[in-house]
């Protein structure tokens, strides 16, 4: 099995890549999807999903959130009393307790306010938590008080391989 080195020299040699530091973030990257295919059918009704195992090729020992962003199919309106919070989170696959890596609230303050359908939300990462080799990615939405009807979304995470 070549080395990480020699994979990176290869990407630049064959011109899939322009230079070894655009080779090493092609290596380095990750990004996955977690999706939320349909709309709430109640305000108070909540949603988890759970991504496949973490796997890094080359003996990397895991990654790290640096960004990620929701993108929702409709609009939703905020309101401070009821709300939805959505989490990324990991888990040890083995039904441990969550790990909150990202989380965003719809609250008017300190939340994301009102959404547009097709408009980017961002969701801040700490960046500080290791996703090992072996731990599962977790979309977690939560709901305060009645809740509120979250639209068929998308979130997409930008990882950086360790």
């Amino acid at each position: 099995m070549p080395t990480y080195e020699e994979t990176a020299q290869r990407l630049t040699q064959k011109q899939h890549a322009q230079s070894l530091v655009q080779a090493h973030k092609m290596l380095r990257g990750l990004e996955i999807e977690l999706p939320k295919a349909a709309a709430d059918a109640a305000a108070a009704d909540l949603f988890t999903y759970y991504h496949k195992r973490i796997w890094t090729p080359g003996g990397g020992s895991g990654v790290y959130g640096v960004s990620g962003f929701i993108l929702p199919s409709a609009a939703l309106t905020a309101n401070d009393t009821n709300f939805a919070t959505i989490r990324v989170a990991k888990a040890n696959g083995a039904g441990g307790a969550l790990t909150i890596l990202a989380s965003v609230t719809t609250q008017i303050t300190g939340g994301t306010g009102n959404w547009t359908a097709g408009a980017l939300i961002t969701l801040p990462f700490n960046g500080a938590d290791l996703i090992a080799d072996g731990e599962v990615i977790v979309l977690d939405i939560t709901k305060a008080a009645a809740g509120v009807v979250v639209p068929r979304l998308s979130i997409t995470l930008d990882l950086l391989r360790t």
